[in-house]
């Protein structure tokens, strides 16, 4: 897996971020012709060079060469499935304290190889061809409309899980960075504001639950007091519209699209949560997810 990540990402100048990576993405889906992989390869460029970085505009921008090619591949009458599929973006990010090496360092390989994250929206599991993982990160953008009830996200989801060969488990985790020496650090999402200004890359738990004491207050300062000035209007509308739909809410905002998911998918496929409380157990229990 490694080796893929240090290939081929010169500084690319005028691009809009991610670029799709064709020939990288063919070949790491002929790489294992035995397990019959599907790859879609993004390059998200270098975040320290990159301004105002959203993960989730990222996704969704990235969405727009994979959600056709599953469109099409459902409807197809020779419709060939696959054994493993792999989403990902991937992004250089430096160690700001280990920058001035840079400098004085002839061979970068050590230093580059550490730099080289991934982020994996879906993802089957490395160990496990029957596990696809999720992240939390489809949940975060819904986009509703008539025919995509919570998003395309999640309706990208569905097809990957209905044209999987062998498929027998979802497992559920929180959107992380991969690989590089970033993912070794517990909070990512402090690194990427305070070193590189990204206030909008964010990365949340799935809402199963609806929180005891919910404070809008805190909820807008979180949120406003370190975005840049133009994102104001923006923000306090989104923030708004999230405080009415949670006091609306019994449970938490993500428990619908998971009810829909599991309608959606195969019911002989589990649901599993890599990190689960014994209330958000329990809602989950009572409601046939897991």
């Amino acid at each position: 897996m490694n080796a893929w990540h240090y290939n081929n990402y010169g500084h690319m100048k005028n691009l809009k971020y991610p670029v799709f990576q064709e020939k990288i993405s063919k070949k790491l889906s002929n790489h294992d012709k035995k397990n019959n992989e599907t790859v879609f390869w993004f390059n998200g460029g270098d975040l320290s060079k990159r301004k105002n970085v959203l993960n989730n505009d990222d996704i969704v921008e990235s969405l727009k060469i994979i959600y056709p090619y599953l469109l099409k591949l459902n409807k197809s009458k020779n419709k060939k499935n696959f054994k493993c599929f792999r989403w990902c973006i991937h992004y250089s990010i430096p160690n700001t304290n280990k920058i001035a090496a840079h400098k004085i360092i002839k061979d970068y390989r050590s230093i580059s190889d550490q730099n080289s994250h991934t982020l994996e929206p879906i993802c089957t599991d490395w160990d496990d061809k029957s596990k696809l993982i999720v992240s939390s990160d489809l949940f975060q953008s819904k986009q509703e409309d008539p025919k995509n009830p919570y998003g395309p996200l999640i309706e990208v989801l569905i097809l990957i899980a209905n044209s999987q060969k062998s498929l027998k488990e979802l497992n559920f985790r929180d959107g992380r960075l991969h690989y590089g020496w970033l993912s070794h650090v517990s909070d990512q999402n402090f690194y990427l504001h305070k070193k590189f200004k990204h206030w909008g890359w964010l990365g949340f738990p799935l809402n199963i639950k609806k929180q005891k004491k919910f404070s809008p207050v805190k909820l807008v300062s979180s949120v406003i007091n370190n975005i840049p000035k133009s994102w104001i209007k923006d923000v306090n509308l989104i923030i708004k519209k999230r405080i009415r739909f949670l006091k609306s809410k019994i449970y938490g905002e993500d428990l619908e699209a998971l009810i829909y998911l599991r309608n959606e998918i195969n019911p002989k496929i589990k649901f599993t949560f890599a990190k689960l409380d014994k209330t958000e157990k329990k809602i989950l229990k009572k409601l046939s997810i897991i």
